[in-house]
């Protein structure tokens, strides 16, 4: 069929996925500076954004920031990133396979080599899953070192279906939830729903049954699941009835019938507590709680505008939020989602994340990113120096008022490249 993941995109009308990221910004590519998810593993916080990586390695006390040439993407291709608990491994996926550090400076291929990856997870144990979605079969894979080796853990699904939603149940590394999309040319779009009780290495498909208002444009997230209870879980569905509204679903069984929760007329950031609580916020429409399980929801005065949610091992919630809107932060945390605190803004952003020379991090980031990036963002730091003007006519991230001369090109094939960005908005606690 395909040889490839490039000739698969190519074959969407993608003629040229390369052209694309390179002709566009080297970031963000017109879309506003904003924190797009969050992962904590003890002092270490990571924020993907529009621009790259923001990251701090002492809680919080200091920020710094990789651009995406560091770790293979770019354009509005947004990567899934996940923290091993078990080191300082950071896995990413990317265009072309999955990506590895374990210095925080050098991304390499991983042991699935150009695989293409479109979901990762990590489960409570330490044990790692990656999706795979290309002509080879797309397939779980398994890792119980750290990423350095995989085993097939499943078998095989049909070639090129693409995995949109991976959870592992937090009380139960063997419970693992699958949501995704096969697409055949000349027939309508499917959704697949899977369910495994044994760590991936077989998966029994779930019904949609209770699902209402998919569109051409759906794609269904699975949304998080519970601490407690591995048969409760979440689903996120986007563009209901062809719109920019989303719907929030909730199943006691497993997977087996789902019931809506929740709706509201944008995307959604959605968090599964520890505690059972849910918590449900927008960028414009407001941010909601329930203690109930999903039953009845309240407002939550004052929130902040949520683009992402997360809740790390002590139970601190993390948000994405508006760093040139309302909120003045790029990331605020909470301990019980009513009172919000600023954590970080892009301003604060102290240098480059330092790595050796010869780097893509030293040597492009920081030669030809930075000083751009230091300008648009109004980034105060002079811990490198810039000349200037230096940053007006090259390398910068994004503008501010998410303007660009791309956007034209991008838009073409924008509705099939954002079946494999990672806007998902999934609200994961990990122990």
């Amino acid at each position: 069929m395909f040889e490839s993941w490039s000739h698969f995109l190519r074959s969407l009308g993608l003629a040229s996925l390369g052209l694309v990221l390179a002709v566009a910004p080297a970031s963000a590519n017109g879309r506003p500076p904003a924190g797009l998810d969050i992962r904590v593993r003890s002092s270490q916080i990571l924020v993907s954004t529009t621009f790259g990586i923001v990251q701090s390695q002492d809680n919080g006390g200091e920020w710094t920031w990789m651009c995406e040439a560091s770790f293979g993407t770019g354009g509005v291709f947004d990567p899934d990133f996940e923290l091993s608990t078990r080191s300082s491994t950071i896995f990413t996926t990317a265009i072309e396979g999955m990506l590895v550090t374990r210095d925080g400076c050098v991304y390499q291929p991983s042991a699935l080599g150009e695989r293409f990856i479109s979901s990762i997870a990590m489960a409570s144990n330490g044990d790692f899953f990656a999706a795979a979605s290309d002509g080879e079969g797309s397939k779980i894979y398994r890792s119980t070192d750290d990423g350095v080796t995989f085993a097939q853990a499943s078998n095989a699904f049909r070639n090129y279906d693409t995995w949109r939603g991976m959870e592992v149940a937090p009380s139960d590394p063997s419970r693992i939830y699958l949501s995704g999309l096969r697409v055949v040319f000349g027939m309508p779009k499917q959704y697949l729903m899977y369910r495994s009780t044994d760590a991936g290495k077989t998966f029994t498909a779930t019904p949609l049954t209770g699902f209402t208002g998919m569109s051409a444009e759906t794609v269904i997230f699975i949304a998080g699941v519970s601490a407690t209870n591995p048969d409760l879980v979440f689903a996120r569905l986007t563009a209901v009835d062809g719109t920019t509204g989303e719907a929030i679903y909730r199943s006691s069984n497993g997977g087996d019938t789902w019931t809506q929760i929740l709706a509201k007329p944008e995307p959604i950031a959605f968090l599964v507590r520890k505690n059972g609580e849910l918590i449900a916020g927008t960028d414009n429409s407001g941010t909601v709680r329930s203690v109930d399980g999903g039953t009845t929801f309240t407002a939550v005065d004052g929130a902040p505008h949520l683009l992402c949610l997360y809740e790390d091992s002590a139970a601190t919630i993390y948000g994405c939020t508006q760093n040139y809107g309302g909120d003045a932060a790029a990331v605020m945390t909470s301990t019980d989602g009513l009172t919000w605190t600023k954590t970080v803004r892009f301003q604060d952003i102290s240098a480059p994340t330092s790595c050796a020379a010869g780097t893509m991090q030293q040597d492009y980031c920081v030669a030809v990113e930075w000083c751009g990036l230091k300008e648009q963002l109004g980034i105060a730091s002079n811990a490198i120096k810039c000349a200037p003007g230096s940053g007006t006519d090259g390398g910068g991230c994004c503008d501010a008022d998410g303007s660009s001369s791309s956007t034209a090109l991008l838009g073409l094939p924008l509705g099939m490249l954002l079946w494999f960005s990672r806007r998902r908005r999934s609200a994961r606690a990990r122990a």
